[in-house]
């Protein structure tokens, strides 16, 4: 496992001189390349009311002569440029994001998967969230487990292992389930990964357990484990909580029975993750 702050100079894996030497003549000489195109730059959005603690890592890793938030924002371009990479070796690629609730690996992993339609095209690229597996309400209900919503057992894992099995196919539609925030229940057949997929972006919390879980790891790619501090992912937990509904007091509890200590479960996993990438370093 690599533990990384994407922007740190030894981050992009592929770009270290022990992988480039050997990858780059071996692309040339077995696939048919034309040329790798990036026309655009992704600006990442700022969050009123939200800083992020990255001035000693800015300090240490730019010289100042670009703005931190260009730094941030070439923190994405760097991840995808390694997810682009990998894509050269085969006809479908499946990447994923996991880390504990509040994290951002949905940030980051919509955000990435944005970059690469923008380069690609969206009949290249394909989504499949974890979250459109959660168990709907009435059968939350109906297994009284309403209050622990979001724990691994509140969610259609075979469903999902069977639905991921068939996006990493090459050459392979597949229709999928996504989650409705304004409604909160997952809506069937929300999302769709066309057979041209060359990519496939999947994220959620559990992606790197054991048990009925352990298909899931085998079948990505690559795996980024998206962290943050507490006391950050406290309060975007907080406010997440809280616009949904919840009294202050009611999420605060909520963060502390089934959030946080989800996220020790979740953090256990981090050394099956190939790279650990640092949220506060991407705005």
């Amino acid at each position: 496992r690599t533990e990384i702050k994407p922007r740190l100079p030894q981050a992009t894996i592929l770009h270290h001189e022990q992988y480039s030497a050997a990858a780059e003549p071996d692309a040339v000489a077995r696939y048919d390349l034309d040329g790798v195109h990036f026309d655009d730059y992704f600006y990442p959005y700022a969050v009123a009311g939200e800083d992020y603690p990255d001035e000693e890592t800015y300090a240490s890793h730019s010289d100042g002569s670009t703005p931190i938030q260009d730094w941030r924002r070439g923190n994405i371009d760097a991840l995808v440029r390694e997810i682009l990479d990998l894509a050269t070796s085969r006809s479908r690629v499946v990447v994923g994001f996991t880390g504990p609730p509040g994290a951002g690996k949905t940030t980051v992993a919509r955000r990435a998967t944005l970059e690469l339609a923008d380069r690609l095209g969206d009949a290249h690229i394909g989504y499949l969230p974890m979250d459109g597996f959660h168990l709907a309400t009435p059968m939350l209900h109906l297994l009284r487990r309403t209050e622990r919503r979001g724990a691994q057992d509140t969610f259609d894992v075979d469903g999902f292992v069977a639905t991921l099995r068939r996006a990493a196919t090459p050459d392979t539609e597949v229709y999928a389930p996504d989650f409705d925030h304004n409604l909160g229940e997952p809506i069937a057949a929300s999302a769709l990964i066309p057979a041209t997929a060359r990519i496939v972006v999947v994220e959620g919390n559990y992606l790197a357990f054991d048990g009925a879980w352990a298909p899931v790891r085998r079948l990505i790619d690559r795996m980024w484990f998206v962290d943050l501090p507490d006391a950050i992912r406290h309060e975007r937990l907080l406010a997440r909580h809280v616009a949904t509904g919840r009294s202050v007091d009611d999420a605060l509890e909520w963060i502390r029975s089934v959030d946080d200590p989800n996220a020790a479960q979740i953090r256990a996993t981090q050394s099956r993750c190939d790279a650990t990438l640092d949220a506060t370093t991407i705005d």
